[in-house]
């Protein structure tokens, strides 16, 4: 999914913003400081999301663009410059359609330990660290997860 907006809620010019998975028809779950700036009703209107885009330089058929009506922020996200708590869920206005290019995020059950399994990290996000070009086509690597004890890991 990827998060499309003006590049600050008051301007014009809708852009790329962030990714997001989708997981049922109407829920997306991003990154706070992806849309933190957005929580304002009026700058919540300008906000959408393009499901079923592979490449956002290209039109495609399959994708459906779709208005948020609702943002939640973790509770105790703060601060822009450090990822605790860096999570916030978005509601569509309309139900998505589930199709060959669009279908939910598959979840561990929440009993699942896992810590040291492998997930599938994906995006448009930056390829490099402090890279300054973000890439057109979606992309994924696969990673392991490490226990909050550990810190950062790949």
């Amino acid at each position: 999914v990827s998060l499309r907006g003006p590049e600050e809620p008051r301007a014009v010019q809708v852009l790329h913003k962030c990714g997001a998975v989708l997981l049922n028809e109407r829920w997306l779950l991003t990154a706070a400081h992806c849309v933190y700036e957005y929580r304002r009703k009026k700058y919540l209107a300008t906000l959408k999301a393009r499901l079923g885009e592979y490449d956002v330089s290209a039109n495609s058929n399959s994708r459906q663009d779709i208005g948020v009506d609702t943002l939640i922020v973790h509770p105790q996200y703060q601060d822009p410059y450090r990822q605790s708590n860096d999570i916030a869920l978005l509601r569509l206005n309309k139900d998505a359609v589930f199709g060959d290019s669009v279908w939910p995020v598959c979840l561990p059950d929440r009993n699942t330990d896992v810590t040291g399994m492998n997930a599938t990290v994906a995006g448009w996000g930056q390829t490099s660290f402090n890279g300054r070009c973000i890439p057109n086509r979606f992309s994924a690597s696969c990673k392991y997860f490490c226990s909050n004890l550990e810190g950062f890991c790949s």
